[in-house]
């Protein structure tokens, strides 16, 4: 009789237990689930930028119109990975301008991309003063920030000082509507020598298009690009001896020790005269090589000079914005509150109803004890004490009160 309101406490505990957990899960998840921002290159084309104002809409850059803007380095331009690209025409009195902004996959891959366009260009003084990563050239202001490749260029006949002050606003509109976003150069880079590098020179490359561009190396396809290989290429001329530096990054040393067998095989290919002004060297994941130098001890002093050190990078594609840690201390904090708040309620819950059922049981137990008094066959007990309620006896006529 007494089992069944001790289970039914039990399993309304538990339920109310399961229920709370399920709570604070689905509350969790609600605070913590971050959905990051997905933006791409038309977000930074808008209605106005500077004095100018847009006279058509935004559009997004095709293969076709891809071509048409770059011409022959559009190959080139596709081997850095565009993810989206767009253009759009200002104006602004008799001045007309347009504005194309290209998405790379990566960061590193738009300065290489700004790189490689600056070597196909020609720089002009109007260098915007307020960022680095911009150069004024021939075809129009390059510039990149982040992930992202920006090309403007206008119909200005002379470069007076109106047309200045409206090259030096769009750059900065569009510059802010990027915002601020990681723009650091490719960690090879810093691994060129600074000893008598031609400035400007340095390419970061990324295929075999580029490396057969802007490279002495005789086949670019005896490089192996399996993997993310990256390549650092810059010009030197050190007393007299012009040549080039080549350092190929391969991304873990079993593609390191397959790309250096090609890149000797290659090597050994090649006739003596030829093969006597390469120098090549591995130095941990790195393929170093020095090429056209006259004199052969300043290409390996310049090889030596290469160190390789260890870097962290992502497996897969970065984030495409950087992450407010301030809002995951607030996601955190709530969920903490709440977390204690639930627990708080559970403890409550479970007193509560550990009261309220034993109060139940208490009531069932005390209404079973009423009939359970019995005069084992006739037995008379005088109640002389009063010490027991005649209400608990089946027969109150065979209780002896004081006064019988």
């Amino acid at each position: 009789m007494l089992q069944k309101p001790i289970q039914f406490r039990y399993l309304a505990i538990t339920l109310i237990l399961l229920f709370l957990c399920w709570s604070s899960t689905a509350f969790a998840q609600n605070i913590v689930k971050v959905t990051p921002s997905k933006r791409t290159a038309m977000d930074f084309i808008p209605d106005q930028i500077g004095s100018l104002t847009a006279s058509s809409r935004a559009e997004n850059i095709d293969a076709a119109k891809l071509n048409s803007l770059f011409g022959s380095d559009s190959d080139l331009v596709r081997e850095y990975g565009v993810s989206t690209a767009a253009t759009r025409s200002y104006r602004s009195g008799k001045i007309s301008a347009s504005v194309s902004v290209l998405q790379m996959d990566q960061a590193t891959h738009a300065y290489g991309l700004y790189r490689a366009m600056l070597s196909n260009s020609h720089i002009t003084p109007d260098r915007h003063p307020s960022d680095e990563r911009g150069e004024m050239t021939d075809k129009g202001f390059l510039f990149w920030q982040g992930r992202y490749f920006v090309l403007i260029t206008d119909n200005a006949p002379t470069i007076s000082e109106e047309v200045k002050s409206n090259r030096m606003q769009m750059i900065g509109d569009i510059s802010n509507h990027i915002g601020a976003v990681q723009s650091d150069d490719p960690g090879i880079m810093r691994h060129l020598p600074e000893w008598n590098l031609v400035n400007g020179s340095e390419k970061y490359l990324v295929g075999p298009l580029g490396v057969g561009r802007f490279t002495q190396y005789g086949d670019a396809s005896k490089i192996n690009f399996e993997g993310g290989t990256e390549v650092a290429v810059g010009d030197y001329d050190i007393n007299g001896s012009k040549g080039q530096l080549i350092i190929v990054e391969f991304q873990t040393p079993q593609f390191a020790t397959q790309g250096m067998d090609r890149m000797h095989k290659y090597l050994d290919s090649l006739p003596p005269d030829q093969r006597g002004r390469i120098f090549l060297k591995r130095e941990g994941n790195y393929a170093v090589e020095a090429i056209g130098f006259g004199d052969r001890a300043i290409a390996e002093s310049l090889v030596d000079r290469v160190k390789y050190t260890y870097t962290v990078k992502w497996i897969t594609k970065p984030p495409t914005s950087p992450y407010d840690l301030s809002s995951y201390r607030r996601d955190a904090l709530r969920l903490i509150i709440a977390i204690f708040v639930l627990i708080g309620l559970a403890v409550l819950i479970a007193v509560g109803g550990g009261v309220f059922f034993g109060r139940l049981l208490f009531l069932r137990r005390r209404a079973q004890l009423k009939n359970v008094y019995s005069d084992a066959g006739g037995i008379i007990r005088l109640n002389l004490d009063d010490m027991i309620n005649p209400a608990l006896t089946e027969n109150r006529n065979k209780l002896l009160s004081d006064g019988d």
